[in-house]
């Protein structure tokens, strides 16, 4: 695994080489039902405060509904809501909120409320929605949800940026107004290429999530940068896990990483999707491909051979698997990547985030 890492991060493919001459800096965040952070919901708020302490740019929620099985998935506004009042600085993110289940004035409103407790913290990301059965329970038709998705974003940027709007037979003020102008980042999540090549048109942020394998990341990233999209912003997740060394971080995972698969192939939806294939979720192969283990230097080396290919602008944890990694590898996973594996990653990245670094590898690899 080390050596693979370290040899993918030698050369310089064309995708960073066509990056803006200076990159920002690499944002280092969580993900999952409870930031990835605690999936069985059990002192979620008081390790979202570790997280700020510990030096984490962004907390991110998922959406989801109804048994999760091993996690336990609370209302993500609420959650952010609570996440917000006891942290100071991090950025509190949506990992995704399902668009066309949302009524837009609601929406605009607890969004931009959320904006303006956190004072400006705020990662607002949605999706067109890719589970069924959630559009069956609203009664919704899940193949118009493309349209429902488009009618609902149309209504929440005009509520959020123009001062009135006509609401049924009247016109109203939509208020709170957001702290960020003219709204909060907003970031897209898809699997599709030609969902990722729409969200570069719109100028939009896409999200790529820690389901996906690396196939898919580059389909949708190769979509996206063809039509315009900033890849030096997109969030880019992986299930992530850290120990002592290659052996340790392994020996947790390796269960975690059984069940997870085993639930991704009862299930079908990675298939059916093209986020991954079957041979790629082989337990062992997903563990090496899909998630990122081992020893601080190897996790270190695995996220910058990504970069070297994507150039993306946060990388995001997903600690807890689902439900499956137990609280104790979750919080060693935190501790660790923290004080050991960030300032690895940043010194390996620091001569290509500069621009003088960026202008010479570029004209040594197109030379």
């Amino acid at each position: 695994m080390t050596t693979a890492a370290a040899s993918g991060s030698q050369t310089m493919p064309a995708s960073l080489a066509q990056a803006p001459a200076s990159a920002p800096p690499l944002r280092f965040d969580l993900s999952g039902c409870g930031a990835g952070l605690d999936e069985s919901a059990k002192s979620i708020v008081e390790l979202g405060a570790l997280a700020d302490r510990l030096g984490y740019d962004g907390l991110w929620i998922n959406e989801e509904h109804f048994g999760q099985g091993s996690r336990t998935c609370l209302s993500p506004i609420l959650l952010a809501t609570a996440l917000a009042m006891r942290t100071h600085r991090i950025r509190i993110g949506f990992s995704v909120l399902v668009l066309p289940l949302f009524e837009p004035i609601r929406l605009a409103e607890e969004i931009a409320t959320l904006d303006v407790l956190s004072e400006g913290r705020v990662d607002f990301g949605v999706s067109r929605g890719n589970t069924s059965r959630y559009f069956e329970a609203w009664g919704l038709d899940y193949e118009d949800r493309s349209a429902a998705f488009d009618a609902v974003f149309g209504k929440l940027l005009r509520y959020w940026t123009e001062p009135k709007v006509e609401v049924g037979s009247r016109t109203e003020s939509i208020e709170p107004k957001c702290v960020q102008k003219p709204h909060p980042p907003i970031y897209v999540a898809t699997y599709r290429e030609e969902s990722a090549a729409w969200v570069g048109e719109q100028g939009h942020v896409l999200f790529q999530g820690s389901q996906q394998s690396l196939d898919s990341i580059r389909r949708c990233i190769a979509a996206y940068r063809d039509a315009g999209g900033d890849t030096s912003r997109v969030p880019i997740g992986r299930f992530v896990v850290v120990g002592e060394t290659d052996a340790a971080a392994w020996e947790a995972a390796r269960p975690a990483g059984q069940r997870l698969t085993a639930g991704y192939r009862r299930g079908g939806e990675q298939v059916r999707r093209r986020i991954s294939t079957e041979d790629e979720l082989e337990p062992e192969r997903w563990l090496r491909e899909v998630a990122i283990v081992g020893s601080p230097d190897t996790v270190a080396e695995r996220i910058a051979a990504l970069y070297a290919e994507f150039g993306f602008g946060s990388f995001q944890l997903v600690t807890g698997f689902l439900g499956n990694l137990p609280q104790q590898e979750v919080l060693r996973t935190l501790e660790l990547f923290a004080r050991e594996v960030r300032p690895r990653v940043q010194q390996r990245l620091a001569p290509v985030q500069s621009g003088a670094g960026r202008h010479a590898q570029a004209t040594s690899t197109t030379a």
